[in-house]
């Protein structure tokens, strides 16, 4: 089991989102990988991609390919073999 460390906490940041456009907190990774947050405000699920210069808040419909979450977990999860 990998410990929480410094490094692995997140940063707390706001911003506007991406479906009700109000301002909402989110907490950004430390890597770059694409998390799920919710709205404060209308409880909607987007997605969250850490950049070396910011980071880019949209909806999951506008999260294609390796910027969904979902996605990467398919790729990455391989396949049930019997």
């Amino acid at each position: 089991m990998k410990r929480k460390t410094d490094e692995d906490r997140v940063s707390e940041e706001r911003t506007n989102c991406p479906h009700c456009h109000s301002q909402t907190s989110i907490n950004l990774p430390v890597d770059f990988a694409p998390v799920f947050e919710f709205c404060d405000v209308c409880k909607a699920r987007f997605v969250i991609e850490r950049h070396s210069d910011g980071f880019q808040v949209m909806t999951e419909e506008d999260a294609v390919g390796y910027s969904n979450p979902d996605y990467i977990e398919l790729e990455m999860g391989g396949y049930d073999e019997e």
